[in-house]
């Protein structure tokens, strides 16, 4: 998809799971350097709920019906 890695080589994302590609998000074992469920769920939780805040907030128009 053409998103940065890290050194350490997972997918480079801000603090909410954006990665380098507009409307493209990470979380969890590809993401973060913990290996292990409660961290996964944690980064799937927040990366999730930033996904709905970044849609709700974006300007675009209704479609036409």
């Amino acid at each position: 998809l053409g998103y940065q890695f890290t050194p350490e080589g997972l997918i480079q994302v801000d603090e909410a799971g954006r990665t380098s590609i507009n409307g493209i998000y990470a979380a969890g074992d590809n993401s973060g350097r913990f290996r292990a469920l409660s961290p996964a769920m944690a980064a799937g939780m927040t990366t999730g709920a930033m996904i709905n805040f970044d849609l709700i907030n974006e300007k675009r128009p209704l479609p036409k019906m």
